[in-house]
């Protein structure tokens, strides 16, 4: 069944370590390594890309960018951000995430205490499908642009976050094949 729909609002790649986030159109997604031209691009981590609600950050005060997130979505209720989640857009790329990124030090400076980021500094994942994938330009429910559809499918794949104009399927996640791959 699909929930609400969402949107990809912003994209950052970190070019060099403690580095600014740059800002982009859009970025190419490799299958088991990351973000085309972003340091963190490595074929053994699972903090592979960055994936921050926006409706967590606004509520905080906090600008877009500012959580050195690589993707800002909006419109995905809370319950549904999950690790375990799948995240898969036109272009075929798609992203497992992974779990919470824990607010650290090089962030502290955004709010009053660390603890009020708990759960809110997004969820780390893995590139398990190459593609591009762009910013949203058209907010108004246009197929095709990013929209982010929800399916709820139980068990250790929580949900399917789809970036498609087409049906939602479930891809079940492969745990093993992951671990094996990571050796």
């Amino acid at each position: 069944m699909l929930s609400k729909k969402g949107y990809v609002l912003h994209l950052y790649i970190k070019p060099e370590h403690r580095s600014i986030m740059k800002q982009v159109e859009e970025f190419s997604l490799i299958k088991g390594h990351g973000i085309e031209g972003d340091i963190n691009a490595n074929p053994i981590s699972p903090r592979q890309v960055l994936v921050v609600r926006d409706e967590d950050i606004s509520d905080l005060g906090i600008p877009p960018g500012e959580l050195r997130e690589n993707i800002l979505i909006s419109g995905i209720q809370p319950e549904n951000f999950t690790p375990g989640s799948l995240v898969s857009f036109d272009s075929g790329a798609a992203i497992r995430l992974t779990f919470h990124c824990e607010p650290c030090k090089r962030i502290a400076h955004l709010v009053d205490s660390l603890k009020i980021l708990q759960a809110k500094r997004g969820i780390l994942g893995v590139v398990i499908n190459s593609g591009t994938i762009w910013r949203a330009k058209n907010f108004g429910g246009d197929e095709g642009h990013n929209t982010i559809r929800w399916l709820n499918v139980g068990f250790y794949a929580k949900s399917h976050i789809s970036i498609e104009s087409g049906a939602v399927e479930h891809q079940p996640h492969d745990f093993a094949a992951y671990k094996s791959q990571q050796r």
